[in-house]
């Protein structure tokens, strides 16, 4: 997981500095957090109790086709579920840093900085 706010001021670099043209990076927050870290740092922040519940993949197509958004999208996401579910995307590079001089922020840090702020209101 990233912080939107890392991935802004990454495309940023990249789009005013054409010594990324052609390049690739991998951008990631500062770990590899669960979601049992995300709903601790969300509590953290709201001052209140926050409880991640698993949902099954094939719960979350359920969802989608209940939506109307259609067989296609349904199996995207159930698809994608599945398989950061499996720990595919549990990995951290520090592509972030290179980029942009500053460390990634924290799941932590977004919590605190940007949804606690934003529900406060």
């Amino acid at each position: 997981m990233i912080d939107v706010r890392d991935i802004a001021d990454s495309a940023t670099k990249v789009m005013i500095d054409r010594s990324h043209a052609g390049r690739t990076y991998t951008l990631t927050g500062p770990d590899s957090i669960t979601w049992n870290t995300v709903a601790q740092a969300f509590a953290a922040a709201l001052g209140r109790p926050v409880k991640y519940i698993p949902v099954p993949p094939e719960a979350v197509a359920d969802s989608i086709r209940e939506m109307g958004r259609g067989e296609w999208a349904a199996g995207v996401l159930r698809d994608y579920c599945a398989t950061y579910g499996s720990g595919w995307g549990d990995f951290v590079t520090d592509d972030v840093q290179k980029l942009t001089g500053h460390p990634a922020r924290s799941i932590e840090q977004f919590a605190r900085e940007v949804l606690g702020p934003a529900l406060s209101r």
